[in-house]
């Protein structure tokens, strides 16, 4: 039964009530006084549960108002998860994947399902562990988020990918943690291109020194020339000075 039809049928009885009791021709009746004490109780309640059923519809629109909210920010969650170009990976805090968006498992190789509690330092080469740890210890534990920070992930081939990662702690509402969401962005090209800067100059460098190594190589040459030809001077000067003596 609605609210209204409630309140149509109390109403009602409310009204037939009142104009019984305020009929003079049965003012005599001693029923009407057992019936005037059960009306006032009965019209109390009536007004007390009037009010309580209003009060819960205004709560269920602001519920029905919450989760309309609530529905259309989680479409707006999942619209940016599914969307976003950097992986967005989620796990518990026994470091067990619990969730991965589409961009992450194309990176990765792997399907959701492959994935699902799997642990984070399976897609993480060994050398890179200790400093996880600290990480999630000094970093995500202490202060709730992680500075950016760079590793490497292994794909389902095998392959290591250079990535950077930056993650927060989610907790209850007990202020309790429950899980890490980490951004991890694939930083290959961004590698390549510093790889291939460095070349460049490396090479750079190497161009410009062997010229000039040509130049000092040159000038150490003709120093040694000019050293052989003071020599052959003195010594010429010497057998002069030695033939005039004679």
């Amino acid at each position: 039964m609605s609210t209204r039809t409630l309140f149509s049928t109390e109403e009602k009885i409310i009204h037939k009530s009142e104009t019984l009791l305020s009929d003079e021709a049965r003012a005599d009746n001693p029923l009407l006084n057992d019936y005037k004490d059960l009306f006032k109780s009965y019209k109390k309640l009536y007004k007390q549960s009037s009010r309580l059923i209003k009060i819960s519809d205004r709560q269920q629109d602001q519920l029905r108002n919450a989760e309309a909210a609530l529905r259309e920010s989680e479409e707006k969650y999942r619209g940016l998860y599914n969307s976003s170009i950097d992986g967005i990976l989620y796990v518990d805090m026994n470091d067990c994947i619990q969730d991965a968006n589409p961009s992450f498992l194309e990176m990765s190789g792997y399907t959701a399902e492959s994935l699902k509690n799997k642990k984070i330092v399976d897609l993480i080469p060994p050398k890179w562990h200790e400093a996880l740890h600290d990480i999630k210890e000094n970093q995500i534990l202490s202060r709730g988020r992680s500075d950016e920070y760079e590793e490497e992930m292994i794909d389902k081939q095998g392959n290591c990918l250079p990535v950077s990662v930056c993650s927060w702690l989610i907790r209850d509402e007990q202020e309790n943690p429950i899980g890490i969401w980490s951004i991890i962005r694939d930083i290959s090209e961004r590698k390549r291109a510093e790889q291939l800067k460095e070349d460049v100059e490396r090479m750079v460098r190497h161009d410009l020194k062997t010229p000039l190594n040509g130049v000092i190589g040159l000038s150490q040459q003709l120093l040694v020339s000019i050293d052989q030809e003071i020599q052959m001077t003195e010594r010429l000067e010497s057998k002069i000075q030695a033939l005039l003596i004679k």
